[in-house]
């Protein structure tokens, strides 16, 4: 029993040891800082800097979809939750955007909508190319996706005069973005 505690308490200590290493540096799967656990700081309030380079951010931060899409000047719905991914920030770029960035323990997405009728790379922000690229129709919408070896790293659509985008770094599924694109409007 004793051997089993000293265990369990040497892996606690490293967990803690790699959540600490993690903390002193900022992880980057797409557009936007990834929020590892509520109230942990950004990467900005640690160091000081404004948008890491010295650029100014024109994302605000908000507390819920409400005051976001009060900011934004339009309204959104997007998923509270998606399996896999339980943590959720959410920010503006005042009366143009309303992003909103999942994260879990290897993966996040960010999920993106537009006021106009955005280029599909300008608000993925996905520059890439990627050797797949097909149109999935995905609960009645039409979805432009690319990737590569079956896992999608991004994806766009419109409804209306709005453009919603995902930008996934590490991939997500057809499922994922099922559901993301579902509880969208």
């Amino acid at each position: 029993m004793k051997k089993i505690i000293s265990v369990v308490a040497a892996l606690m200590l490293c967990a803690v040891a790699a959540v600490s290493a993690s903390a002193a540096s900022p992880l980057t799967f797409g557009p936007g800082p990834v929020v590892l656990s509520p109230g942990m700081p950004t990467y900005e309030e640690m160091t000081g800097t404004v948008g890491g380079d010295g650029i100014a951010n024109p994302f605000v931060d908000c507390e819920n979809m409400p005051e976001a899409c009060l900011k934004a000047g339009f309204f959104m719905s997007a998923p509270s939750d998606i399996a896999g991914y339980p943590y959720r920030h959410i920010s503006v770029i005042p009366g143009e955007l309303i992003q909103v960035e999942y994260s879990g323990c290897f993966n996040a997405f960010t999920l993106r909508k537009s006021k106009t009728i955005e280029g599909e790379r300008t608000l993925t922000g996905d520059y890439n190319d990627y050797p797949e690229s097909k149109t999935l129709d995905l609960n009645g919408r039409s979805v432009k996706v690319n990737g590569k070896n079956g896992i999608i790293n991004n994806a766009y659509w419109t409804i209306g005069n709005h453009s919603y985008a995902v930008y996934a770094g590490v991939g997500i599924d057809e499922n994922t973005l099922s559901q993301i694109v579902a509880k969208t409007l």
